[in-house]
């Protein structure tokens, strides 16, 4: 998927030194992307060329077979990826980033030749010509270029200048940039050239490489940030052109059940008592050696760009999918292998795992190119973020200090954030698998890599903290289960669908669960048991144990959390993700408020009917919830607010501190509002509040207490309220935290009752305590509200409108938790 060239090390005749650190002359030049010499010859290509290809200085022609019906002359899969990328997590556009791979043909028609990408979301599986026919005619291609023929030969063959094709922005990085509005850029044909050294022919497949650059009159803040000039930005762009695989792939029918990821389309010739839309699993071939009898093994590849020890850890949790095949009945089929410095990242011959840096930490991806026919893998390609691996040394630092960083001991925040990159290397693996998440796995003992894992942290008993059992080790059971449904072979006499049925009801009787991303995402999610970075199997008692450990750690807080020699403001970046250390347990148990149970279940006997979530259940999420608005947890310790100092000269902004309303003073009231804001904006969600005024009339049994919409407000209100009234009798840091919650509690009331997804019962029961709250008499005017009480009066008296102000508009920015950004491009993460 992507050139693995090593890049030569401009020499510098200047000797640096850091402190007592000398540095070569090799160490500090910057490297040149389009010096490509490499450490190592790649071994030779046995056999002719897909096709044969004519490169000149700068162009690039190709002869086409013969054209047959229809001016067909050849069809293959195309794909298009950057090798070189912006460096901007935001913008999305990183170093291998790879698109999906295009069914296409080259045809002849008239006098032109054409690329036309072919519609694989409507067919027709039939043998009938004249149905397949008219199901082509009915949809859409789209015809991608066209040029005019070169040469031909006497057999037929015809020649074509590619050059046009290969210098156009195949990847989308335009409409990119736009999307993370960076600007409106442009392809600059003046600055652009087909690269004729880098295009190459293989037995299976073309690649060839461009230099393009893209130009804009107003580029964005991180094209500015990233690049040496952000008006102009060039990358290196790859487009090939992939034989399609044999005939002879083995289609497996797509269950919702087995955790993996499926591709769909329309067969209009399905009979009329079968589900029009065909679906199947993403999985890569078994390829048995004719000779041997044995599966040609699948083999992934270690950037060798990744430095030790990251790159041993790497290997490491990649080869725990071995187990899995082993099980599944294939021993010795998945191998992993560090890539030999010739090896082509993003050549698709070979699955390859590759090390990615940024200008800010992001997301990891395990992205497959698939043939859109079948869902057959093609070439399975891992992006890894380098900066994830720091930022999990940065999260136990946090929590144990930095006296045995380095140490090699079981509380070396670098050996607990290698456990946790081994469990990615495995994660992102298992995308280009055909895997999906799993985002039940963390109640079900921890039985799959495919989660988001929170690591396992537990008071110690004697005022610490325990990490002896932060990550697991290996894949987990439910990954084992995936691997039998996805690859394992059906017993003669057993129909896959009965396979699957026998292999599902083996995995419910071991407690094992599947919910994914729709699950698990959504701001108003309902089923508690999907969840992202949490930790156990009851959100609410997992919630008050993150509570206490983030209160024992934040106890211990200061200087030992930050080694010497760094300047002390750089502190505030470890502070950070401790003070938010509760803040995914929070969104886990806000969904027990009127949430409800269910299963990705088939139509038969092992189903179980969706139903709420125990309402004993409910309230003690509630109950739990309310503890994180208390002023004590909003509270930064007396003894840290002082060390927060502001960024010295030269280290510039960060975003993974709290924004600054005080300017050089550390705004401890404003990191209270956000920590609360998480709360209530989830307690107070619209669609939540709905779900538990629905539950509440279909009650059959009448609560003691109301737990409808209008009741779970009132608490909410109350709650906040007492503490407010309460804080007045305290010191002048609890007073001003308590009112911040009361605060918030409001504003996040006001954007539900304003929003326009909000029902008519949950705007009732906003409108109840907003009303009280602006009366004069609700807090007895002790508080210094005024403000918002004018604004929840203007609001009450005017109709409520989407493109009303929203009520926290203005209040801080909360610092990234998961890894920022989510480029389009590419789902799975």
């Amino acid at each position: 998927m992507r050139q693995a060239s090593i890049l030569v090390l401009l020499s510098f005749v200047v000797a640096c030194k850091s402190g007592d650190e000398r540095v070569s002359p090799s160490r500090t030049a910057p490297t040149d992307p389009a010096d490509v010499a490499s450490l190592a010859e790649p071994p030779p290509v046995s056999g002719p060329p897909l096709l044969d290809v004519e490169l000149g200085a700068g162009s690039a022609r190709l002869w086409l077979p013969a054209a047959g019906t229809g001016g067909e002359h050849v069809r293959l899969l195309h794909v298009a990826a950057i090798e070189t990328g912006l460096g901007s997590n935001d913008v999305g556009l990183d170093r291998g980033q790879m698109g999906g791979a295009r069914l296409v043909r080259f045809r002849t028609v008239g006098d032109r030749v054409l690329l036309e990408e072919l519609n694989t979301s409507f067919r027709a599986d039939s043998d009938d010509p004249l149905e397949r026919l008219a199901t082509a005619q009915s949809f859409a291609t789209s015809v991608l270029w066209g040029g005019e023929p070169v040469d031909t030969r006497r057999d037929g063959e015809v020649l074509v200048d590619l050059t046009d094709l290969l210098v156009r922005d195949a990847h989308g990085i335009a409409d990119s940039l736009e999307r993370a509005d960076q600007g409106s850029y442009a392809l600059d044909r003046s600055r652009s050239a087909l690269d004729a050294k880098r295009c190459r022919a293989f037995p299976d497949n073309l690649d060839f490489a461009a230099l393009l650059t893209f130009t804009s009159d107003d580029p964005g803040s991180l094209a500015r940030s990233t690049a040496p000039e952000g008006g102009a930005l060039t990358f290196v762009q790859r487009q090939g052109f992939i034989r399609l695989p044999d005939q002879g792939f083995d289609r497996r029918r797509f269950d919702p059940r087995m955790g993996a990821f499926g591709i769909s389309y329309v067969d209009y010739a399905a009979p009329l008592d079968a589900p029009l839309v065909k679906r199947f699993a993403v999985r890569h071939r078994i390829d048995v050696d004719e000779t041997t009898g044995t599966p040609r093994p699948i083999v992934y590849y270690i950037d060798r760009a990744a430095p030790e020890p990251v790159r041993s850890a790497l290997v490491e949790g990649a080869r725990w999918w071995a187990d899995a095949f082993a099980e599944a009945g294939y021993p010795g089929l998945f191998r992993v292998e560090v890539a030999p410095p010739w090896m082509d990242p993003l050549d698709v011959r070979f699955h390859f795992v590759q090390w990615v840096h940024r200008s800010t930490r992001g997301w990891s991806y395990g992205n497959a190119v698939t043939d859109p026919r079948t869902g057959e893998i093609v070439k399975g390609h891992v992006s890894l973020g380098s900066l994830r691996v720091r930022q999990d040394r940065l999260l136990f630092e946090g929590l144990l200090g930095v006296q045995d960083t380095g140490s090699g001991e079981p509380r070396d925040p670098v050996q607990l954030a290698l456990a946790r990159i081994r469990q990615l290397s495995a994660h992102e693996i298992g995308h280009t698998l055909g895997l999906a998440h799993n985002f039940a796995a963390s109640v079900s003992q921890r039985a799959s890599v495919m989660d988001y894992p929170a690591p396992r942290v537990r008071p110690d008993g004697r005022g610490g903290v325990d990490v002896s059992d932060a990550y697991d080790v290996g894949v987990g059971a439910w990954d084992r289960h995936s691997i039998r449904m996805l690859y394992g072979q059906v017993p003669e006499g057993e129909t896959t669908a009965e396979f699957h049925d026998r292999l599902h009801r083996a995995a419910v009787d071991s407690g094992l669960r599947y919910l994914t991303d729709a699950d698990a995402r959504p701001a108003a999610a309902a089923q508690p048991y999907a969840n992202l970075w949490d930790d156990g199997e009851d959100p609410a008692a997992a919630l008050l144990r993150a509570l206490e450990v983030r209160r024992t750690a934040l106890g211990q807080f200061g200087e030992s959390n930050l080694a010497a020699g760094r300047p002390l403001a750089e502190l505030e970046e470890v502070f950070v993700p401790l003070f938010l250390h509760h803040r995914y347990q929070v969104d886990a148990a806000a969904k027990m408020v009127g949430g409800v149970l269910y299963d990705h279940a088939m139509n038969d006997a092992s189903g179980s009917a969706m139903q709420p979530v125990p309402l004993d259940d409910q309230r003690r999420a509630l109950t739990a919830l309310l503890e994180t608005l208390d002023a004590e947890v909003l509270r930064t310790p007396d003894a840290v607010r002082g060390l927060l100092l502001p960024r010295p000269p030269g280290y510039g902004s960060s975003r993974e501190t709290f924004e600054r309303r005080a300017g050089v003073a550390f705004d401890w009231l404003g990191a209270a509002e956000v920590a609360a804001r998480m709360t209530a904006r989830g307690l107070l969600h619209p669609e939540r509040l709905h779900r538990v005024e629905l539950q509440a009339r279909e009650a059959t049994t009448p609560s003691a207490a109301r737990f409808d919409a209008k009741g779970v407000v009132g608490e909410i209100f109350e709650s906040v309220r007492s503490a407010a009234i309460e804080g007045e009798a305290a010191d002048g840091v609890v007073q001003a935290l308590s009112e911040a919650a009361f605060a918030v509690v409001v504003e996040e009331a006001l954007r539900t009752y304003l929003s326009s997804q909000a029902s008519r019962p949950v705007r009732e029961a906003m409108r109840g305590q907003l009303a009280a709250f602006a009366d004069d008499d609700f807090v007895d005017g002790r508080l210094e509200l005024d403000d918002l009480r004018a604004e929840v009066r203007s609001a009450l008296d005017r109709p409520a409108s989407p493109e009303a102000r929203d009520p926290a508009g203005a209040s801080p920015r909360t610092p990234p938790g998961s890894p920022i950004g989510t480029p389009a491009w590419c789902s799975l993460r």
